[in-house]
C-alpha cells in the first residue's frame, strides 16, 4: 500500500511540474534505479545523461533523504523500522524524470549495496612524506576484501585497513605520481571501485625574487611559475609594501620608501624564496596654502570595531610647515572633541598651539611659539588612564616634551571617540568646520593617528620617517607623497581598516572632493 501511495505522489509531482513547450530533450538516465541500504547507509548515484538544473525529491523523508551536488545524487537512509521503502524522483529542467526505488532494512540477512564516501580520491606527496586521506564504507555487508586493479597501482598508493571491520573506515596513502584504482568487495560479492590520483606537490617558485619600485603606489605582478594554489603572503615591513592576493594572481604595491621581504606560502605549506622589495621613489609633502584641506570619517569603521568610539589612549601626530600665523587655523583633530589649532592672528600674541576638547571644557596652550617657514613635528598624546591633568595630556614639538599651560579644566576626557566631532563626525587636517578662515596656511608632510600613547622617544625616532616595521596601535598613516593629480591621500598604515583622506577646496565652506594638481606636491621636509 505504501508503494502505491508513493507512486501516486510521484505522478502528481511529475504532472504538476510539466509544461506544454515543444522540445526535444535528452533522456534523463542514471546509473542505478534501485538501492538497498541498512540504517543510516548512504548511496551515491550518478546522472549519466540529462538536461541540467536537476531537482531531487524523496517521497518519504522519514525513510530516506536525498540531495544532489553537480550530477551526483546522495541518498541517506533515515528509517529505524525493520524494513521500509520510499521513492526518489529526479527531474531536469525539461521535466525529464527518473525514479529510484529505495529500500531500507535492519535485517542483517538482507544484502545491501556497497557504497564508499567517495569513489575519487586526490592525494599529494612530496619529499616531506606521504599524504593520506580517510575513506568510509557508508553502506556494505562486512567481510571486506581490498585489491589493486593493476599490479603497478601498488607503487602509486597503499592502504591501511587494520580497523575496517570495526569502524568501516580505511586510509589511503599516496606514494608517487600517477593514477590507480582498487576494488573493495564485501562477503556477499557487492563491490565498489575507488579511483586514486596522486600528484607530487610542486615547489613554490616565482619568476623574480627582486622588485625595485621607483614610484609610490606602483603595482607590479609577482609571477608564480609553479605552486599548489591557495596562496597567502607575509610581508616583513607592510608599511613599505602591500601584497594583494587574488586567486593565482599576486601583486606588490610600493607604499613608502624602504626595503622589505615577502614570503609566499601555498595550500600545501610550500614557501617561496624571500622576495626582496626596494621602494625608492620621490617623497613629497602637500602644499595646502589655505586653498585645500583634507578629511576622513571613521564612523564606518566603528560598526566593525566599536572600540574606536572609546579609546583610552590616542596620539595625533603630524610633520608640517606653517607660512604664517592665523587665529584658529587648524592642524588636525576632531572639532569640539579634540582639536589642535593656532591661537592668534599675526598682529596679536602669543602665536602658540592651542588644544580644545569636550566643547571647550578642556583647553590648553603650548609655551613654544609656532615656528614659521620651517618643518616641525607636532604630536599630542592623551592617556585617559592618568588622573593628573598634566599626565593625561602631553604635547611634543620636534620630539621634545612641551610645557603646557592649562586655561580651562572643567572636564577631562575619560575616553576618546574617533567618530565624534561637530564637523559632521569628520577627522580633519587643515580646516575645521566650514569656516574657511580656519584653513591651515602651510604644507603637510605626514599625519598619523594612534590608539596608543606614544612615548617621547618613539615620537623622536619617527618624526622624519617610520622606522618601526609593525608599530603597535598605528590606526591611520597618511604620507602625503602621491605626487600626482589626485583627489585623495592614501592611508598606508596597514591597519585592519585603512581610511583614505578626501581632498577638498577650502572655499565656500564646502566638503566636495576636489582634484589637486601634481604641482602642489613639494619636496618632503624634516625637522632640523
Amino acid at each position: 500500500m505504501k508503494k502505491i501511495i508513493g507512486l501516486f505522489c510521484v505522478l502528481l509531482f511529475i504532472i504538476a511540474c510539466s509544461d506544454d513547450k515543444e522540445i526535444d530533450p535528452e533522456k534523463l538516465t542514471i546509473d542505478k534505479s534501485e538501492v538497498t541500504l541498512n540504517q543510516e547507509g548512504i548511496a551515491k548515484i550518478n546522472i549519466l545523461t540529462g538536461n541540467g538544473d536537476y531537482n531531487v525529491v524523496s517521497v518519504n523523508e522519514n525513510v530516506a533523504i536525498v540531495s544532489i551536488t553537480d550530477e551526483v545524487i546522495t541518498i541517506t537512509a533515515k528509517s529505524k523500522e525493520f524494513e521500509a521503502n520510499t521513492i526518489v524522483v529526479v527531474k531536469d529542467k525539461y521535466q525529464q524524470t527518473a525514479i529510484i526505488n529505495v529500500n531500507v532494512t535492519n535485517d542483517v540477512n538482507v544484502i545491501v549495496d556497497l557504497y564508499l564516501s567517495t569513489n575519487n580520491l586526490k592525494l599529494n606527496v612530496d619529499e616531506l612524506g606521504e599524504e593520506s586521506q580517510e575513506v568510509e564504507i557508508v553502506s556494505g555487508n562486512s567481510g571486506y576484501v581490498f585489491e589493486y586493479l593493476k599490479d603497478e597501482d601498488k607503487d602509486i598508493f597503499k592502504f591501511d585497513i587494520s580497523n575496517v571491520e570495526e569502524t568501516k573506515k580505511f586510509r589511503v596513502l599516496g606514494l608517487s605520481n600517477g593514477k590507480g584504482a582498487m576494488r573493495i568487495t564485501d562477503k556477499t560479492g557487492m563491490s565498489s571501485i575507488l579511483y586514486v590520483s596522486v600528484k607530487k606537490t610542486e615547489d613554490l617558485v616565482v619568476e623574480s625574487t627582486e622588485f625595485n619600485l621607483s614610484t609610490l603606489f606602483e603595482v607590479q605582478d609577482i609571477i608564480i611559475k609553479t605552486g599548489n594554489g591557495g596562496y597567502e603572503a607575509s610581508v616583513a615591513n607592510p608599511l613599505v609594501a602591500k601584497v594583494y592576493v587574488e586567486g593565482k594572481k599576486v601583486k606588490v604595491e610600493g607604499r613608502m620608501n624602504g626595503e622589505t621581504t615577502i614570503i609566499l606560502k601555498d595550500s600545501k605549506g610550500k614557501e617561496s624564496n624571500p622576495i626582496k622589495v626596494k621602494v625608492d621613489a620621490p617623497e613629497y609633502a602637500l602644499d595646502l596654502q589655505t586653498d585645500y584641506f583634507c578629511y576622513t570619517d571613521f564612523s564606518s569603521i566603528a560598526g566593525l570595531d566599536p572600540s574606536i568610539k572609546e579609546c583610552k589612549q590616542v596620539t595625533f601626530e603630524m610633520t608640517c610647515k606653517v607660512y604664517n600665523w592665523a587665529w584658529l587655523q587648524t592642524f588636525l583633530g576632531l572639532e569640539s572633541n579634540l582639536i589642535i589649532r593656532g591661537l592668534n592672528d599675526p598682529d596679536k600674541s602669543p602665536h602658540v598651539f592651542a588644544v580644545a576638547g569636550l566643547k571647550d571644557k578642556i583647553m590648553m596652550e603650548s609655551t613654544t611659539e609656532i615656528p614659521l617657514n620651517e618643518w616641525f613635528n607636532l604630536a599630542f598624546v592623551v592617556d585617559c588612564d592618568k588622573v593628573a591633568v598634566d599626565e593625561k595630556y602631553k604635547m611634543y614639538i620636534n620630539g621634545k616634551l612641551e610645557t603646557i599651560k592649562f586655561t580651562k579644566t572643567e572636564e577631562t576626557h575619560s575616553s576618546i571617540d574617533l567618530t565624534s566631532s561637530n564637523d559632521g563626525g569628520r577627522f580633519v587636517i587643515g580646516r575645521a568646520t566650514s569656516a574657511n578662515r580656519r584653513a591651515l596656511n602651510g604644507a603637510v608632510s605626514f599625519a598619523r593617528v594612534w590608539t596608543v600613547a606614544r612615548t617621547e622617544q618613539q615620537i623622536k625616532d619617527n618624526m622624519c620617517s617610520m622606522t618601526e616595521n609593525s608599530p603597535l596601535g598605528l590606526f591611520a598613516f597618511w604620507n602625503f607623497s602621491e605626487g600626482i593629480d589626485t583627489n585623495r591621500i592614501n592611508d598606508i598604515s596597514n591597519s585592519e581598516f585603512e581610511t583614505s583622506l578626501t581632498i577638498a577646496e577650502a572655499k565656500d565652506g564646502n566638503y566636495n572632493q576636489s582634484t589637486i594638481a601634481k604641482s602642489r606636491f613639494i619636496t618632503k621636509g624634516c625637522p632640523n
